[in-house]
This record gives C-alpha cells, structure tokens and sequence, in this order.
C-alpha cells in the first residue's frame, strides 16, 4: 500500500518504453554483426538496380515475420501478392530481395575464390567450400565406403538465413540485460574493457 501510494504511476510505462527502445537498438546492432562478421557484407547495404529494398529492410521484415512465412510459404505469398495488404506485398517481396543479395554474395565469393584472392575466413567461405568439396569416397579403415556429402544450393540458402535469424533477438535481448548490468557494476566494465583491449588489434581504439 505504502510503495503503491509513493511510487509514481508511469515509472511501468517509462521503463517499458526504455526496454523497447533499448532492445530495438541493439537488434540492429546484432542484424550488423550477423552480416558483417559471418558473411563480411553490410546490413546497411543500399538498393542496388535490381533491388526494392535493402538487405537490412529485407532481412528484419523476414524476421519479423518469419513464423507466417513458414506457416503459409514464400511461394504461396508471391502468388497470391497481389491480393495482399500492402504490409504483406512487402513481406513477400522481403523473401525475394533477401534470396538475391544472399545470391549475390554467394557469386562474388565464388569468383574470388576462383580468381584464387584470398578473403577474410568468414562462415560464407567455409559453406561455399563445403559446397564445391568434391564427392568422393573416404578410403581410411574407419569410414570404409561412406561418402563425403556436399553442400547444395539451398542448403548454402538455409544456412544463411538461419545463421541471420537464429540469434537475432535473443542476442539484442542479452546485451539490453548485459549493458544494463554493466552499467551497474564499474569494476566488471574496467576488467570487461582489459579483454577487449587484449584481443583488440587497435587497443587505443577499444572503448
């Protein structure tokens, strides 16, 4: 009774609104870390000729929509596009533009690659190396008659996506906690920023 008498009415309201400001922060923090690390490109990629929005646009309407997408399917939304709201003619649309940029990477990694220049080792090298690997039978006593598979198409796809959306907003929701308990507690934010400094290449960059 005390605490509800003395304790101002829009303090919910206002730590909601923080924690949603603050989780949207960092997803797209980690939507930058989830393309730029893995797969050395940027979110913040720019509507290209044959695009309609950008990788970012696409991969968070994909995201933020995923479980309809897999309930109804890709293809189903392009057939009936026409018909739709406009926010789900931009969902299925999403599931187009997301393909062709992951193509698009897809192709220029297999050029480098090809023209032998060496790249940064990223999770696409390792998937599109798996998927040229040649098929052939392991002739060790162990794995006698078993086959090395590779990689498909699709399942080079697969991995992208799941990759992009496996972590994304668990990780966002984690760092809100983390910077939130940081802030908090100085002494693991000096012995935090030692680490970082430690592995950093750039220590007097390393905030």
């Amino acid at each position: 009774m005390v605490r509800s008498a003395s304790t101002n009415p829009r303090n919910g309201a206002l730590l909601d609104e923080s924690w949603r400001i603050c989780h949207s922060k960092y997803s797209r923090r980690c939507q930058n870390i989830f393309s730029e690390y893995p797969f050395e490109t940027s979110s913040e990629l720019d509507n290209g000729p044959n695009h309609s929005m950008s990788y970012k646009e696409s991969l968070s309407l994909i995201v933020g929509n995923a479980i309809p997408i897999l309930i109804t399917g890709p293809a189903f939304l392009l057939k009936w596009k026409r018909y739709l709201p406009k926010s789900w003619q931009d969902v299925a649309q999403a599931t187009v533009e997301f393909k062709a940029y992951v193509t698009e990477m897809v192709q220029e990694e297999r050029e480098l690659i090809a023209a032998g220049k060496q790249s940064k080792p990223n999770l696409m090298k390792s998937l599109i190396h798996a998927s040229q690997s040649n098929s052939h039978s392991i002739t060790d006593d162990s794995n006698l008659g078993r086959k090395q598979y590779v990689l498909t198409e699709q399942e080079i796809f697969g991995n992208m996506f799941v990759f992009n959306f496996a972590g994304h907003d668990t990780i966002s929701i984690t760092l809100c906690y983390a910077i939130n308990l940081l802030a908090a507690h100085p002494d693991v934010q000096e012995w935090l920023s030692e680490k970082i400094n430690a592995v950093s290449s750039n220590p007097d960059s390393a905030a």
